[in-house]
């Protein structure tokens, strides 16, 4: 999405800066325009693309959609949840690879499933509190290509070689008192990392607690 300053958009489409703030002080928003591309299941379409491709993507089909100049932007922001360690600032790299100034700042925010929400509201403060005019903010996730990494015991194994001296055959002694079990992969685990839940058994737990029912929850989403 991107978002500028109301009295920025008012003036250029009706020449008026009426309304620009609002009673708090603080710059009111418009929302420009937003785009996405399809959503599509794992393991398919997008198999062969990272996070960064489909943000990359998304950017620069927002830019052609709505003709502003890269060069126009004052931040970029996007959230998103598994990061992959070679794009971990996915803003920063989609952004450049878009065609965005080097001179334009961005940064990635991950905090859970409200991630893009998250990047969108930050966006929206930066333009309130007059630290920037146009703001693109927005998220990526994908399944296609999670970050799988070695367990722990075989990641310390792999960085000690990097300080044996010698041949192959010196840097075998690092792997010295490994387990089979040493060897299987460590996937991401979907439960959160200190509770030990899943997002869908905390918000039943919350909604029976508080008392929010189904009826409730389905009409805060549809407003």
């Amino acid at each position: 999405m991107l978002g500028v300053p109301i009295r920025r958009a008012l003036s250029s489409a009706a020449g008026s800066a009426a309304g620009g703030v609002s009673r708090s002080g603080l710059r009111n928003v418009v929302l420009v325009d937003g785009a996405r591309l399809p959503f599509q299941p794992a393991m398919s379409a997008y198999n062969d693309l990272i996070s960064y491709d489909l943000a990359r993507l998304a950017m620069t089909g927002l830019i052609t959609k709505t003709g502003v100049s890269p060069k126009e932007v004052d931040y970029v922001l996007m959230g998103t949840v598994l990061q992959e360690v070679k794009t971990s600032n996915l803003a920063r790299d989609a952004a450049l690879a878009s065609g965005f100034p080097k001179s334009v700042p961005a940064h990635t925010i991950s905090q859970a499933c409200i991630s893009a929400n998250q990047a969108i509201c930050t966006g929206m403060s930066f333009i309130q509190t007059g630290q920037a005019d146009v703001v693109l903010a927005g998220g990526v996730e994908t399944f296609s290509d999670v970050p799988i990494r070695f367990s722990r015991p075989l990641r310390k194994a792999l960085l000690a070689t990097t300080k044996i001296k010698g041949g192959p055959m010196k840097k075998l002694k690092a792997f010295k008192g490994l387990k089979l079990s040493d060897l299987a992969p460590d996937q991401p685990a979907v439960a959160n990392f200190i509770t030990g839940e899943v997002m869908g058994h905390s918000s039943d737990r919350l909604a029976e607690k508080f008392g929010v029912t189904r009826k409730e929850q389905d009409e805060f989403a549809l407003r």
